[in-house]
């Protein structure tokens, strides 16, 4: 299975992750934990190993671009999805920079996150190979 972090600031974008139907068996990937700023957030991704992260941007304590940073200088996770109910391209685009793995605004597309999964499984099977 697949553990993921959400680091969540606002219940809205909680919610729509996790109303969505692909967490489980039938995709691999499950909601490990939950963080509600980026500060606690950071201290859970020092502790323990998860295979994807999904952060909003705007978050207290630390935000999501700084998490990204952080987590990508010290090598805590390879994949932080970054979340907002913006579309905002610069936020966009920092996190680009920063190597984000993805950006979703919301509401969520599951199609996005289907993809999303089968591009990381597709990489841990190139991995193995």
């Amino acid at each position: 299975m697949y553990k993921t972090l959400i680091v969540y600031d606002s219940s809205e974008l909680l919610n729509g992750i996790k109303s969505l139907s692909l967490w489980g068996e039938s995709t691999g990937f499950v909601i490990e934990d939950i963080a509600n700023n980026g500060i606690t957030a950071y201290e859970k991704m020092k502790e323990k190993r998860y295979d994807l992260v999904i952060t909003e941007i705007r978050i207290t304590g630390t935000d999501g671009l700084m998490l990204l940073r952080k987590a990508k200088e010290e090598g805590l996770c390879g994949r932080i999805v970054l979340c907002s109910k913006f579309p905002d391209y610069n936020y966009a685009r920092q996190g680009i920079i920063l190597g984000a793995y993805d950006y979703f605004v919301t509401p969520f597309d599951e199609t996005l996150f289907y993809e999303m999964f089968d591009r990381i499984k597709n990489e841990n099977t190139e991995e193995k190979l």
